[in-house]
């Protein structure tokens, strides 16, 4: 997989091959059925929410605690058949594996797929698994690629964070 290529499975939580900058959507059996048949499947293309990653991630929290935050936000049905990128300068902070959680918690949101926008760190890890797997240097041209229209952003200041405990009912929530 690689930036840009766009994976469907037959999860819900497909939406996790995003932190590579791929569009990993989830499908259900009978979408699943009708691509292995023809080869095609047609699909709406999603409106697009925008998260703009700033600042760095105070000691103790984690990228579940994004999640969680993020679920609080923006609602648990907000994602319903939208794309969700998250981009910025505080993606920078995380590391490869930290990356990873986001995309996947989102299909909690019932985004049809969460994309971080990749970058010099996700092209090196990209490259150094190719060669390492075929004993080249990687010739795949990467490029970064340009964010989608969005049809809303929201800053995310990951300095302002804090530890999260979730749990099953809204109730426990105050409204933001």
């Amino acid at each position: 997989m690689l930036p840009g290529q766009m994976i469907l499975g037959a999860d819900s939580h497909t939406t996790h091959l995003g932190w590579l900058g791929a569009f990993g959507a989830g499908i259900g059996r009978t979408e699943a059925a009708a691509l292995w048949a023809t080869g095609e499947l047609w699909m709406r293309v999603p409106e697009t929410i925008r998260i703009e990653v700033t600042g760095r991630l105070p000691d103790g929290v984690t990228t579940k605690d994004v999640s969680l935050w993020l679920l609080r936000e923006l609602g648990q049905e907000a994602g319903i058949y939208r794309a969700l990128e998250l981009g910025g300068e505080g993606l920078a902070t995380l590391s490869v594996e930290s990356r990873m959680v986001l995309p996947n918690m989102m299909a909690e949101a019932g985004a049809k797929n969460a994309y971080l926008t990749p970058d010099e760190v996700i092209f090196n890890w990209l490259a150094l698994r190719y060669a390492t797997r075929t004993g080249r240097p990687a010739n795949v041209c990467l490029a970064e690629i340009t964010t989608a229209r969005s049809t809303r952003t929201r800053m995310l200041f990951m300095s302002r964070l804090r530890q999260s405990i979730s749990a099953n009912s809204s109730r426990w929530w105050p409204a933001p």
